[in-house]
């Protein structure tokens, strides 16, 4: 779960997640990075409080 890469730019990329990760799942093996930060926009959800009106 998480960024498919470290950079947002394609070409200040350094170390790529994902493709390691789908290769580790097709061999059958554990990701060495199991979860990595998403940088970027976050989606929110507006808050319901309870016990109000």
């Amino acid at each position: 779960m998480g960024a498919m890469d470290d950079n947002a730019k394609a070409a200040e990329v350094t170390a790529r997640y994902l493709e390691p990760a789908v290769q580790a799942a097709l061999a059958g093996k554990t990701p060495e990075a199991a979860e990595t930060y998403a940088h970027g926009c976050r989606i929110r959800y507006a808050r319901q409080r309870r016990g109000r009106q």
